[in-house]
């Protein structure tokens, strides 16, 4: 599969890498309130070590073909989710 996928004009999908662990962390924090009433997870991510974790899981998940989960870029160029396609 591909790490980088244009959908259309405005909606990109990237398999993460640890160079978004920052940008994912601060999405997460920052929004940590609404996503906690549909994300059970999101209480367990308190730090930046958390979501590289996170991100290393996805890595491997992609790497033994299990699983792809791509980061949801949407016209502002800022991640606005993440997507799991479980195989």
């Amino acid at each position: 599969m591909k790490k980088q996928l244009m959908v259309n004009n405005k909606i990109q999908l990237t398999l993460p890498t640890i160079n978004h662990a920052i940008e994912l962390f601060s999405l997460i924090d920052q929004y940590r309130s609404e996503l906690r009433e549909f994300l059970p997870w999101v209480d367990q991510t308190l730090d930046i070590n958390n979501t590289q974790d996170y991100i290393k899981y996805c890595l491997s998940q992609y790497n033994n073909h299990s699983a792809l989960i791509y980061l949801l870029y949407y016209s502002t160029q800022r991640i606005v989710s993440d997507i799991d396609f479980i195989t």
